[in-house]
């Protein structure tokens, strides 16, 4: 990680910013990565909430 650090304002100086399109795609990958995980996340809580209130009278029946 240091050295991405400290290559980074080398690669800014060039003229050609050829490494622009490169961190742009990692961050919006990254960004979707994180959604998508949130988002998973959230579905499983979801059902697993419901799971215990479709189950949760009859088990305190039974016992």
């Amino acid at each position: 990680m240091e050295g991405v650090i400290l290559t980074l304002p080398v690669l800014m100086t060039t003229q050609d910013p050829w490494w622009l399109p490169l961190v742009l795609s990692v961050a919006i990958g990254a960004l979707i990565n994180a959604a998508a995980i949130n988002g998973v996340a959230a579905v499983l809580r979801r059902s697993r909430v419901r799971r215990a209130d479709a189950h949760g009278p009859a088990v305190e029946a039974i016992g």
